[in-house]
């Protein structure tokens, strides 16, 4: 493991390994400016941009998609140990060798043992842990694979320092980088993390002035203007970004490794005719003894909706008549498991072309050596030609080859058992390709001996595989079908009148300005900022006839009133409490007054395995829909999903103080998951087009709203419920606890205090009566 040692003066950082003491980096900043510096920054920027990582404004987190990788890579396991972090990093991170992948492993171990003893719980040690991995991952691959026991990459670092960004950068230090932090704030948000100095040591410069306010990155960059006329062509400024560019250019040569063993006639012989052409003989397909007569064929939308079903049984029947093997996929392919990509061997690799290579060795079809050499030698030749749209990133192209290796094993073993040339298999997509590796994976697929078929009837959804090779063919009507008709007994047909009737409404509520009763199963929730005298115009109406009101593709724009009313206008109480009362009677509200009110029916079952409903800052919804304790499944399928949509949102955004911090989340989830029966039944009648559900709160008294209360008004909110509070006292009531000002607070006058509740008491029982129905 590499230790941080002391330079003398800058250009030590520039020093050949050899001439260092053993196992020694450099870990400096620099606060002030002067000539030399910038000159010092130029050389060693030159240097981190060639081979190793320039950080300007800080290492971002990862993204939506980045997460989403890692998870369909890593799962949701996480343990904090050197052995799991080693395991991990050996399938994450395969072209580290073993030093660094330990000393990987126990530096992250080291620096989460460190949050811990912090009092930071295992949520926050998992979430840091993620970061780190995405950071490796995406940010210094490069990095990581260039150190070794002759060359120490440097990285050079401009932003705002984290805490989190000074523990990954001690990690990589540590497997041998060199980093030099430069801060414009005098280094101000540095020692606000290490007030101790114990990650880096300050440069002092001699007479150091404040950095430039436009010095930048793109300032060191710049190159001098040359004198070509005394200069012949030997620029030397262009070479790092050309030299970046060389390992996958260097592809570009003769892309075409090996020579296949046939020549692939995919489509040349087919006329059109759509199912017919996969089930046509393959005697009749060509004569050439030297080409592989295969089928690539997209079919969008559907010739005739009813017969489109029995089309397909049929379809299958006549491939198990003449005995060829087949597999259908519905909707997605499903992702390889962790157990199923550690069984792909993988090395280290200096290149692409030994990478292909490489991993072209975990194909084997030793019983038919024909198969395995046409599926050996394609496999090298297609992955050899994507690889030029990689650029140089050898990782990300290492784990899409990983997953289609995975499903090749997978699907490979049914549709090539006792493959014969006269006799091949079909691959069955119905709903088409949802994102690039399933394109991928179809796309190697095409380039061996097998018919391939896409379907895609439904003309809404959109299939993302693009191929020159690809025949579609397109019909104009549309049918909604989500698994594959297997069984005869399972077939349905479709009357005239049934498909009339289809046709009609897709006319009458598709951009209309009409909508079908529940025609809408999500919604994007709008906080309306209106003057205090439109609550009451607004209240009772249809949320479509609101400002703000959209619909776009399947989803609803939903305008939602979010109010707290303070004080009493002109002091007036009859006319207060007319409005309210007023507000009271109108359909589906939820009235409060003073604090009574039951949020829950019962004691919350839901409390004690709140903490096993969330991982990773996610909410495990199929985990949650099939728990025993669970209220909701009487709910409409839509509506248990938006819920807990909306649940997701409600905990990401931090609306209540203490989520991420003290555990508040899982107070959120036990909540939000332990509704009362009459706010069950108003969600389930909530249509959103519709007038929406509504909680009016009345509050004379000194009470404030409990967490958990706090939790059910701001939740019914992102649901789509109008919730207003009138607190004629001004007293807070809800903001407690909550980390920013959610509900738009209007001043309508004076504050008054013991207003009698009388006047609204009397018609409390009977409006609750009509709401419910008791």
């Amino acid at each position: 493991m590499y230790r941080c040692g002391k330079i003398n003066q800058l250009n030590d950082f520039f020093k050949d390994i050899t001439i260092r003491e053993k196992d020694t980096i450099f870990r400096c900043r620099i606060e002030d400016y002067n000539q030399d510096i910038f000159e010092f920054l130029k050389k060693y920027f030159d240097e981190a941009y060639k081979k190793g990582a320039v950080l300007e404004d800080g290492i971002a987190n990862p993204t939506e998609q980045n997460l989403e990788y890692f998870y369909s890579i890593h799962g949701n396991e996480f343990q904090n140990s050197i052995e799991f972090f080693a395991e991990k990093l050996k399938v994450w991170m395969p072209r580290l060798n073993d030093y660094q992948k330990d000393i990987l492993a126990k530096s992250i171990y080291d620096e989460l043992s460190g949050l811990k003893k912090a009092g930071k719980n295992d949520n926050m040690l998992k979430n840091a842990y993620i970061k780190f991995m995405c950071w490796l991952y995406y940010k210094f691959e490069k990095v990581v694979n260039q150190s070794s026991d002759f060359f120490i990459p440097k990285i050079l670092y401009m932003g705002t320092f984290s805490k989190h960004e000074m523990q990954f950068l001690s990690m990589i230090s540590k497997i041998g980088c060199d980093v030099v932090l430069v801060f414009k704030d005098k280094g101000q948000s540095y020692k606000k993390i290490d007030p101790s100095d114990n990650f880096s040591f300050k440069y002092e410069v001699e007479n150091g002035i404040d950095f430039p306010s436009d010095f930048s990155v793109k300032k060191l960059a710049e190159k001098p203007v040359v004198n070509v006329t005394k200069i012949k062509m030997t620029n030397r400024a262009n070479q790092p970004v050309n030299k970046q560019k060389q390992p996958i250019n260097k592809q570009k040569q003769p892309i075409r490794k090996l020579e296949s063993v046939y020549i692939n006639a995919t489509n040349v012989w087919i006329e059109g005719e759509g199912l017919n052409e996969i089930l046509k003989p393959y005697s009749q397909r060509g004569e050439d003894e030297k080409c592989l007569y295969t089928s690539f064929i997209r079919i969008n939308g559907v010739e005739d909706k009813q017969t489109y079903s029995n089309e397909l049984f049929n379809f299958t029947e006549k491939l198990k008549q003449n005995n060829r093997k087949y597999v259908i996929l519905e909707n997605e392919i499903e992702k390889p498991s962790v157990q199923d990509i550690s069984k792909i061997q993988r090395g280290n690799y200096a290149d692409v072309i030994q990478m292909v290579n490489g991993l072209a060795r975990n194909i084997n079809y030793a019983s038919n050596l024909e198969l395995q050499k046409i599926i050996y030698v394609e496999f090298i030749n297609f992955f050899l030609e994507e690889s030029q749209k990689f650029d140089s990133n050898m990782n990300k192209l290492m784990n899409k080859m990983v997953y289609s290796l995975c499903w090749l094993k997978k699907y490979g073993d049914i549709l090539f058992h006792d493959w014969k040339k006269e006799n091949i298999g079909c691959l069955i997509y119905l709903g088409g390709c949802r994102d690039e590796n399933e394109a991928l994976f179809i796309r190697f697929l095409s380039h061996l001996p097998l018919d391939i078929l896409i379907l895609v009837p439904n003309l809404n959804n959109k299939c993302v595989l693009t191929d020159e090779k690809l025949y579609e063919i397109n019909y104009t009507q549309s049918i909604e079908l989500n698994s594959f008709p297997k069984h005869g007994g399972g077939l349905s047909y479709n009357t005239v009148a049934y498909n009339a009737e289809k046709e009609l409404d897709t006319l009458m509520y598709q951009d209309s300005g009409l909508y079908r009763v529940k025609q809408f199963s999500k919604a994007n929730v709008i906080f309306l900022k209106t003057m205090f005298e439109e609550i009451e115009l607004l209240w009772d109406e249809g949320v479509k006839f609101r400002p703000g009101f959209d619909t776009i593709n399947d989803t609803v724009n939903l305008p939602v009133i979010s109010a707290k009313v303070s004080g009493v206008k002109d002091k007036n109480v009859k006319e207060y409490l007319a409005l309210i009362n007023k507000l009271k009677a109108s359909e589906n509200v939820l009235v409060v007054q003073n604090g009574n009110y039951n949020i829950s029916d019962s004691k919350n079952q839901i409390k004690q395995y709140a903490t096993s409903f969330f991982k990773n800052g996610r909410l495990l919804k199929e985990k949650i829909k099939t728990h025993n304790s669970y209220k909701y499944g009487l709910l409409r399928e839509d509506m248990q999903d938006y819920m807990l949509e909306k649940l997701q949102i409600l905990i990401e955004q931090c609306i209540i103080k203490g989520t991420y911090q003290n555990g508040t989340e899982y107070t959120i989830i036990s909540v939000a998951l332990n509704l009362n029966n009459d706010v069950i039944r108003l969600i389930q009648d909530f249509d959103f087009t519709g007038k929406n559900p509504k909680v009016l709160y009345f509050n004379t008294t000194e009470r404030t709203c409990t967490l958990e209360e706090t939790i059910f008004f701001a939740y019914l909110n992102l649901l789509g419920f109008d919730v207003v509070f009138f607190v004629p006292t001004g007293y807070q009531c809800i903001e407690q606890f909550l980390n920013k000002k959610y509900f738009s607070e209007y001043q309508i006058g004076d504050y008054m205090f013991d207003i009698p509740t009388n006047q609204v008491d009397n018609v409390l029982t009977s409006i609750t009566n009509k709401l419910f129905r008791r």
